[in-house]
């Protein structure tokens, strides 16, 4: 049986990661959903596909344009600028769901071993995080995303690393017999 004693700073380690998860979930409200509603209003939808979704669906056409992601029928209709701004905020989003399962486990396995640097790492990540969407909303699009992207790489570099030396801590002692 291995006994995991939890050091004074693990309650920042979980912190960090219920706050990045806060994050995820609160980033499509300041990014997304607004262009959805600038976008894909209820007079766009109705000239655009009014008549087509209701011959074939029985309905109205969605407010907001779902399900497209930026990618489908509705996409196609916006201009270029239009449709290139949406791009970049739903990849800012999808790129932040791609890596969260597995960044909260790697801030909690390393904080099994030392909170104060996974809690610092999840900050990191976190504060990567809104330069990276700060930066892909922009103006410059997918081009500024970058400065972001490097805070992000440097904080799962440490992440990586202090999680596997976590492992290694728990599984040492197995080798020794």
């Amino acid at each position: 049986m291995t006994t995991i004693t939890l050091d004074k700073y693990y309650g920042l380690t979980i912190l960090s990661a219920v706050g990045l998860g806060v994050q995820c979930f609160l980033t499509p409200l300041f990014t997304v959903t607004p262009l959805r509603k600038k976008l894909f209003n209820q007079e766009f939808m109705q000239k655009e596909f009014g008549e087509i979704h209701k011959k074939e669906l029985g309905t109205e056409p969605s407010f907001g344009g779902f399900p497209d992601q930026g990618f489908g029928r509705y996409s196609d209709k916006l201009s270029y600028k239009d449709w290139y701004q949406f791009a970049c905020a739903q990849r800012t989003h999808g790129q932040f769901v791609e890596q969260i399962g597995i960044v909260i486990p790697l801030i909690l396995v390393s904080g099994l071993s030392n909170g104060k640097i996974a809690a610092i790492l999840g900050g990191v990540n976190f504060i990567g995080r809104i330069l990276y969407t700060i930066g892909y909303t922009s103006k410059k699009g997918a081009d500024a995303r970058k400065y972001g992207g490097l805070v992000l790489f440097v904080s799962m570099l440490g992440l990586i690393a202090t999680s596997f030396k976590t492992c290694w801590d728990l599984v040492k002692p197995l080798l020794k017999k």
